[in-house]
């Protein structure tokens, strides 16, 4: 049995089912709850299962504090991305992911959001023209605001072999 997985039945079949579809077409898997239910254990053991199938995973975990650096955890997925593949985008996406990635002059505030978003599906569908594609977030509620409107935008139009794999930290039933 995969290591985090004693006593989740349920959550292993979840993953199971999830990585499964994810080879054929684009899937999703939400884990939601309050803090300190196993949410980030079945999402690292989804990576473990998804590696295991030799799935190309980009990954991120966000956190309260890095929720106000524009694009961080786009930053964050395309950090295993191969620079190759990024003299294949267009220029404006291929200018606006450098400058998510920090690697162009300037200041990178003169993103076009569009460009981004639009970058970020072309470098997700070559990837998923290879082999299956996993993006997982722990932690979405802490997304940046930039980071979230291209991931909204991508989640719309995914095709192909993709799959979204989220953590979402709920509050608990007693709090305001």
């Amino acid at each position: 049995m995969v290591s985090g997985a004693v006593g989740r039945t349920v959550e292993v079949r979840a993953v199971t089912t999830f990585l499964d579809r994810v080879s054929t077409t684009p899937s999703a898997l939400f884990l939601e709850g309050e803090a300190g239910i196993g949410k980030t254990t079945v999402w690292l053991m989804a990576l473990e299962h998804a590696c295991a199938r030799n799935y190309l995973t980009l990954t991120a975990r966000t956190s309260p504090n890095e929720s106000v650096l524009g694009y961080g955890t786009l930053a964050d997925l395309l950090s295993e991305v191969p620079d190759a593949l990024f003299g294949d985008l267009p220029a404006a996406q291929q200018h606006a992911l450098s400058n998510v990635r920090l690697q162009a002059e300037g200041d990178g505030k003169d993103n076009d959001g569009r460009a981004v978003a639009a970058g970020f599906l072309s470098v997700v569908e070559t990837l998923a023209s290879e082999s299956p594609v996993l993006i997982a977030v722990d932690d979405v509620q802490w997304l940046d605001p930039s980071s979230r409107q291209v991931l909204s935008f991508v989640a719309r139009r995914l095709s192909g072999r993709v799959g979204l794999l989220v953590t979402e930290r709920t509050r608990s039933q007693g709090s305001s």
